[in-house]
């Protein structure tokens, strides 16, 4: 991974004007994403309306998150669903129902991580995305920031949101920090509904169908 040396690191991420490189739908796995969790709208729904339709004791947990989440200020509730989703069980290992899309990863929905209560950090990333966006917060204000971890020499995924004109991040492992935190991890790209911009071009996900 040495060439990603020169790659940005997570402590320079910041939300600024710049264009996406692309629609985010055009990148496969993310439409994948959007669309399996579409297709469990229906059971979540009926889940969040009434506590006797959750089929598990973690949409349970889920729904009185939102509960909760819904009365607090807005910092507050990048601290309590980064605090509720570092609580997840990391695990590479995806759920039985899970549809793999021929992939070699696995890119987990909300309603499976909150049914099972088990994901990697991409699920775990995705999740807090997605809790926030139920809770109101614009894509616009929130990116999920793809990377290499130069310690852990692994993939990593984490969640960034903008606030008051300030940015956080939302690590499984660090917290709710400030990007100036991550200087170990190289940024390859970061997406969410609003597109997906490209910080390492040689390792592009469009281009090159996906980084895990």
């Amino acid at each position: 991974m040495n060439s990603l040396g020169a790659v940005p690191q997570a402590a320079a991420f910041r939300f600024d004007q710049s264009a996406p490189l692309a629609p985010a739908t055009d990148f496969t796995p993310w439409a994948d994403l959007l669309a399996d969790n579409a297709a469990a709208e229906a059971p979540f729904e009926a889940c969040l309306a009434d506590k006797s339709a959750c089929e598990t004791a973690g949409l349970l947990r889920y729904r009185r998150l939102l509960e909760i989440a819904r009365a607090l200020p807005r910092h507050d509730q990048l601290a309590l669903v980064n605090e509720y989703f570092n609580g997840v069980t990391w695990t590479r290992d995806a759920p039985v129902a899970t549809r793999i899309h021929g992939r070699n990863d696995v890119w987990l929905t909300l309603y499976q991580v909150a049914t099972t209560l088990r994901a990697d950090c991409k699920g775990i990333a995705f999740s807090k995305y997605f809790t926030l966006r139920r809770l109101g917060w614009r894509p616009e204000d929130l990116r999920i920031v793809m990377g290499w971890d130069d310690e852990q020499h692994d993939w990593h995924a984490l969640l960034a949101a903008r606030l008051d004109g300030g940015t956080y991040m939302l690590d499984t492992v660090l917290g709710l920090q400030r990007p100036q935190a991550f200087g170990f991890m190289r940024m390859v790209y970061s997406i969410s509904e609003a597109g997906i911009w490209d910080h390492a071009p040689d390792y592009s996900p469009i281009s090159r169908g996906g980084v895990r």
